[in-house]
């Protein structure tokens, strides 16, 4: 379970930066600070109780960041790298439903006639 709600955190957090200057983003609570991607997935990374995290961000089709943080093996101390499998597990309908939807958006492809 937690291993889902990872995978949703980081997908969440990856899908609201798109647009926005990694650095620049602003969050307002009794003061206000400046919070780097990296900041924010660690936070989240902690919130979700999640021993390691990978993450990229793709730009055109080509890798332009990549990170990884905790321990893909906790009990031998490996470290996770960017390189790390994780089990995705039933969240990736949601992902794959989320990308069919956004390529539809962008006209992709349009809807199949229904005949019966």
């Amino acid at each position: 379970m937690r291993k889902i709600l990872t995978l949703i955190l980081v997908y969440i957090i990856l899908s609201s930066i798109n647009g926005i200057s990694i650095g620049q983003t602003r969050i307002t609570s009794e003061r206000t600070y400046d919070l780097t991607l990296e900041d924010k997935l660690l936070f989240y990374m902690k919130l979700a109780h999640a021993p390691s995290l990978s993450a990229c961000i793709i730009k055109n089709n080509t890798m332009v960041w990549a990170k990884a943080f905790g321990y893909a093996d906790v009990k031998n101390s490996k470290p996770a790298t960017e390189n790390t499998i994780y089990m995705a597990g039933s969240i990736s309908k949601t992902i794959t439903a989320t990308a069919f939807m956004q390529l539809y958006e962008k006209g992709y492809f349009g809807p199949v006639p229904y005949t019966h």
